[in-house]
């Protein structure tokens, strides 16, 4: 028993360290472990050494060991499960519950150890409704303080699609194969005679945060339109490997197991400034209407 709670002290002692989310947890773990091994231990030379019970009180006693074990592992799986969000956001109890949601969408991944609690399709259908609350499209005629009729050149267009930076947002590889992120970009694009201008709208599901550009060139300025690819590395968040680099010497926050990812990206250098956008590489039509810029810049330079 001695060396049981010296084991238990170290544990404790390298929980509250690294892990101070579940020090409390570990803690109750250890003190209703150690009551029920000591409960076990004390009823079992109680047995052994008595005549009347016989084999089969000991067989009683080691199932009811076995199973009040399991439901302990169950109960503190249970509430182990619900502070793992808060070791990857500390302020994560003061986020919305829509928020929350999208956390463990991205946490938990199916496996045993994190039971998956929003489909890929539930994702989606959150994204959709969340977008729909923005009229986009308006905003960046907003920023600009600009009217519709005045795009004459290149008409209102929008580019979209999951934003992935490794320390900005999570990232997920669904069951259908697609790769998601908790951050989404919306970005539009028109042009007058004079003037091409270029909105992009960065926001993140999981938190309280979005990012707002809104940029204007002269035609002439503008070196170049083209589509870049870039190989991004994904980081992909799962319970167990949380658990271990809390103990590890890791300063970073990202967490998991890493992919790399190949994203495609609407670019423009102007001078020695390069703008960017997410796009879709499979929505054929934003492709289009990136070839079409590279022809109007052309006009626009020759003329």
């Amino acid at each position: 028993m001695f060396i049981y709670t010296l084991i238990w002290l170290v544990i404790i002692y390298f929980v509250y360290m690294r892990f101070r989310a579940a020090f409390w947890l570990i803690v109750q773990i250890y003190i209703a472990t150690f009551l029920l091994f000591f409960i076990f231990g004390a009823f079992l030379p109680l047995l052994l050494f008595s005549k009347s019970s016989g084999s089969s009180g000991i067989i009683w006693l080691i199932i009811i060991f076995i199973v009040s074990l399991l439901l302990l592992l169950c109960y503190f799986y249970k509430k182990f499960k619900k502070i793992i969000p808060t070791l990857i956001a500390s302020d994560y109890s003061s986020r919305t519950e829509e928020q929350q949601q999208v956390i463990r969408y991205f946490l938990y991944n199916g496996s045993i150890l994190s039971k998956e609690e929003m489909k890929d399709e539930e994702y989606d259908a959150l994204l959709k409704s969340y977008l729909d609350k923005t009229d986009f499209k308006q905003r960046a005629l907003n920023k600009f303080d600009l009217d519709e009729s005045e795009f004459t050149e290149v008409n209102p267009v929008k580019l979209e699609n999951y934003y992935f930076e490794e320390k900005d947002s999570f990232s997920k590889k669904g069951k259908d194969g697609k790769v998601r992120s908790s951050a989404y970009q919306i970005s539009w694009v028109f042009g007058t005679n004079d003037k091409f201008y270029i909105y992009r709208n960065t926001i993140h599901l999981d938190q309280d945060v979005r990012k707002e550009t809104a940029n204007e060139y002269y035609w002439k300025d503008i070196d170049r339109f083209f589509i870049s690819n870039e190989t991004k590395k994904i980081w992909l968040y799962d319970i167990p490997a949380l658990i271990i680099s809390q103990f590890s010497n890791k300063t970073s926050q990202i967490i998991g197991s890493s992919i790399n990812y190949d994203v495609t990206l609407f670019s423009m250098s102007v001078h020695d400034e390069k703008i960017e956008c997410f796009i879709d590489e499979t929505n054929d039509s934003q492709e289009r209407t990136i070839r079409g810029l590279k022809t109007k810049l052309d006009e626009k330079k020759k003329g």
